[in-house]
């Protein structure tokens, strides 16, 4: 038995099905009429990062350690913000195989820097620093990557991907780092002796976030449907890999949904007092809203340039958010991205937890009274801990009190403006909690899942297949209805080495009290 898990970020069927119906894509029509397919729920919230790690551990974010593209620390009442690279624990399903013997390789698996030491070959893929890192294990497979794919390119930057150069040129830019990726893994499957491929593809989602109208009108770009007619391709090239003893999952880690109308939370948030903007981003955003009024706004910028010192404002055009926001003087904030579909809520560990919870009442029912979100995408308390994992959040907790997903047709901002509590825009991609899961192989079942699947199942239904034993710590279960073969479900207890034979469903009370006696029992 092989394995292929083909990632590919942001996919979905709302782009899928359209492309197959007009016969674009001949390698996913397959997929359907031979495979199983159907929803794959994401983590709360979508967010690449948490959701990949979660494909790859079987965990909720709080038990692998990511939520998020950046890491939030607390240090005397200021906020130190550090990107994420990697899980903080658990482990992969590569770490998994690697350990029963499998040949594994993994590429372009964000948040995997630095690279896994594997039974195999590891590429790392988003999150990492640059080319010039070292991001391959072994090291010496990045000297080959590089002579055989000189202009190799793990993925292209924020700046590049949101530049005023135009759609031309962007895709242009994924097409070039999409050819260098596809040259790695007819490099990687040149050697053809792997039990069990992970390779994922970005580019869909660079596209999808300031493309998305295009994209989902009755007559997109050809530039743009070429590049879903290259994944088609990579589908075909992985299922003739495989031949007739494999199994090719193609997933992604999230959905995408479009949005024409921007919520400013923190502007909200400021309104109330609780969140403190600082005094030059509130001197920018009045001489904007005063030459607004005036009908001057088009000079706004011009005169910001000439008042703010040139220092200044370059570092306020850094500007992730928390450039605009004075945290030793607020009460919370939330961190969140243009055109975001999800807000995290952050409270100054002053704030007593009661004053907290009316802070979030009163936040909530604004949001739910212009139906910006619906009362299933607040997560706050029991809930939060529940999505996340968090059993018992203790006194060094470092992440969000809450949690919101927007509905659509809103998505977030998230540096505050006083002349922009909301905002009508151009219909934008964003995240939503519906990506997609398209199994083929030996002993599917083809046609629709009958129950949406989770990220949490696919490194579950991996080991499946191999028939081999499930971690007693997953939030996933194999997805053993998609196949017409049968296999034992064993549990093995990572604390004990213990494995036993799972005759029913085990909840995970009784889980953890089985744990509990067989660590006693040592």
């Amino acid at each position: 038995m092989k394995v292929f898990l083909l990632g590919i970020d942001g996919l979905t069927f709302k782009i899928l099905e359209p492309l197959i119906a007009k016969g674009h894509l001949p390698g996913f029509s397959r997929l359907m009429q031979e495979g199983a397919w159907g929803i794959l729920r994401s983590t709360v919230p979508p967010i690449t990062p948490a959701a990949w790690m979660s494909i790859a551990t079987g965990l909720k974010p709080a038990k692998h350690g990511v939520l998020d593209f950046l890491e939030v620390h607390w240090q005397d009442n200021q906020i130190r913000l550090s990107p994420v690279t990697r899980r903080k624990s658990g482990a992969a399903v590569w770490d998994i195989l690697s350990g029963y013997g499998r040949r594994v390789a993994v590429a372009n698996v964000p948040c995997t820097y630095p690279p896994d030491p594997v039974n195999g070959i590891m590429v790392s893929g988003f999150s990492t620093p640059s080319e010039a890192s070292p991001f391959t294990y072994p090291v010496d497979f990045q000297q080959e990557l590089f002579s055989l794919v000189p202009d190799y390119r793990i993925d292209i930057t924020k700046a590049e991907q949101y530049a005023e150069y135009g759609d031309a040129e962007l895709l242009s830019l994924v097409h070039r780092m999409t050819d260098t990726r596809i040259r790695l893994l007819h490099l990687i499957l040149a050697r053809n002796n792997w039990d069990f491929v992970f390779f994922t593809m970005v580019g869909s989602d660079r596209l999808q976030h300031p493309l998305w109208r295009d994209l989902t009108s009755s007559t997109p770009s050809t530039q743009l449907v070429d590049y879903y007619r290259r994944l088609d391709e990579v589908v075909l090239q992985a299922m003739d890999w495989l031949g007739d003893d494999g199994l090719l999952l193609v997933l992604s880690d999230h959905g995408f949904r479009g949005a024409d109308r921007l919520y400013n939370i923190n502007q909200l948030q400021a309104n109330y007092g609780w969140t403190r903007v600082k005094p030059a981003i509130r001197f920018k955003n009045s001489l904007i809203s005063l030459l607004g009024k005036l009908r001057l706004g088009n000079i706004a910028e011009t005169v910001y340039s000439r008042v703010i010192p040139r220092s200044k404002k370059a570092r306020l055009a850094s500007e992730r958010l928390f450039a605009s926001i004075a945290v030793s003087d607020s009460k919370m904030w939330a961190l969140t991205y243009a055109g975001s579909a999800f807000a995290s809520l952050f409270f100054s560990p002053s704030i007593p937890a009661a004053e907290q919870e009316k802070i979030l009442a009163t936040i909530t029912a604004e949001l739910l009274a212009m139906d910006v979100v619906n009362p299933e995408g607040v997560f706050t308390g029991n809930t939060l801990h529940s999505a996340l994992g968090l059993e018992k959040p203790g006194v060094d907790w470092e992440g969000p009190q809450a949690l919101m997903l927007a509905s659509p047709p809103w998505a977030f901002q998230g540096r505050p403006r006083s002349d922009r509590l909301v905002q009508t825009i151009e219909t934008v991609g964003t995240h939503d909690m519906e990506g997609c899961l398209l199994v083929w192989g030996k002993g599917v079942k083809a046609g629709p899942f009958e129950n949406p699947a989770s990220v949490y199942d696919i490194t579950p239904t991996v080991l499946y297949a191999f028939d081999l034993p499930q971690e007693s710590d997953f939030d996933g279960r194999p997805l053993t209805g998609l196949f017409t073969f049968q296999h034992q479900i064993r549990i093995h207890d990572r604390a004990t080495g213990a494995i036993w034979e799972q005759e029913a469903q085990v909840s995970d009370s009784v889980r953890r009290k089985i744990n509990h006696l067989l660590r006693e029992a040592q």
